[in-house]
């Protein structure tokens, strides 16, 4: 089989989660200068005073980029504290919490989930034992379970990548040091595939669901159980490979694809209780057609020649299961050339 993984680039996203805990710190700001340091945010991030960690946390942001060494966000962390991103990440509410305590826990939690992707930046942050120990939070909020059901797509897509990031950590460092074995957490590959099934191959929640989900593949000797539960997730797989144009996540899934198709459906593999498969129909249905268009920008764009070969399996796979019809769509626009 071929498993193409890439590694995922984090760069900070705060954004719309900064109304948490902003009209306790309104005088605080005011202090910071409207260009801060990196020392001014470490500075207010090393404070004892909750609301002055928050916009120390918040500051940050501005000033912590793709540019950014990997060694400021281990500072910026390490001011802040466990004790407070676990705060951020497990907000508490009260038995009979009205709506607008239920929100204001869905945007501590959005928060803390969004500073923890930016700070897993840093492969030392990524694989720490904070964020080893915050791992079933992130399962759970990458599945919107239980507290966590009111999350939006982009704050699960955020958990999800911080599951990847630290199992991507992990796995490089054991490969580093001559070492094997490694396994995602309990939990995080069915977060995934959930995810992505609800993504329906919208950014950012199916691209943090594809990184787990092909970082599973990679790991796993035995495929069948993956697969069977995977196969799903190919609609939404085919509409990623349509949008996502151009983007390192294109070649994911053209490669989890390429798996798929052959394992599942070409290895005549069954599909597991209650699931139903895509089908192949005489007049294409709209996975049928992202993945057609999907494959016409790969190999219709400046891509390496073993990608084109993929993509020329994938293509053979797909048309002997869907049958030769699958190749005209009569209806079909070709999408832009990257």
């Amino acid at each position: 089989r071929v498993v193409v993984i890439v590694a995922l680039v984090m760069p900070p996203r705060v954004g719309a989660s900064s109304k948490v805990d902003v009209l306790g710190v309104k005088d605080v700001t005011n202090e910071a200068a409207s260009s801060p340091t990196l020392e001014e945010c470490i500075a207010l991030a090393s404070s004892d005073v909750r609301e002055k960690k928050l916009v120390g946390m918040l500051l940050a942001t501005k000033v912590l980029d793709d540019q950014t060494p990997v060694e400021a966000f281990d500072r910026v962390a390490k001011a802040l504290g466990s004790k407070f991103l676990d705060s951020l990440l497990k907000p508490k509410t009260s038995a009979s919490a009205d709506a607008e305590e239920l929100e204001d826990a869905m945007m501590s939690a959005t928060l803390g989930l969004s500073v923890c992707r930016a700070f897993c930046r840093s492969s030392r942050f990524a694989a720490s034992k904070t964020m080893e120990y915050w791992l079933g939070t992130f399962v759970d909020a990458g599945a919107r379970r239980g507290k966590y059901a009111g999350l939006s797509d982009e704050a699960a897509a955020d958990a999800l990548t911080c599951v990847f990031a630290f199992s991507l950590a992990k796995v490089n460092a054991n490969v580093s040091k001559g070492r094997g074995g490694f396994q995602l957490v309990d939990g995080a590959f069915e977060a995934a595939i959930g995810a992505l099934v609800r993504s329906k191959g919208e950014q950012p929640l199916a691209s943090a669901a594809v990184g787990i989900i092909d970082l599973t593949f990679a790991l796993t000797e035995v495929l069948d159980d993956a697969v069977r539960a995977a196969a799903v997730c190919i609609p939404a797989l085919c509409a990623v490979l349509h949008n996502a144009v151009g983007e390192d996540v294109q070649l994911r899934v053209l490669s989890l694809l390429y798996t798929l198709f052959y394992e599942a459906f070409l290895g005549g593999l069954e599909a597991p209780p209650g699931v139903d498969l895509p089908q192949p129909e005489s007049a294409n249905a709209p996975w049928q057609n992202d993945c057609l268009s999907g494959l016409w920008i790969v190999l219709s764009s400046r891509t390496p020649r073993e990608v084109r070969f993929m993509a020329m399996a994938l293509v053979s796979a797909v048309a002997t299961y869907s049958g030769a019809k699958w190749l005209t769509a009569e209806k079909l626009t070709p999408p832009p050339v990257v």
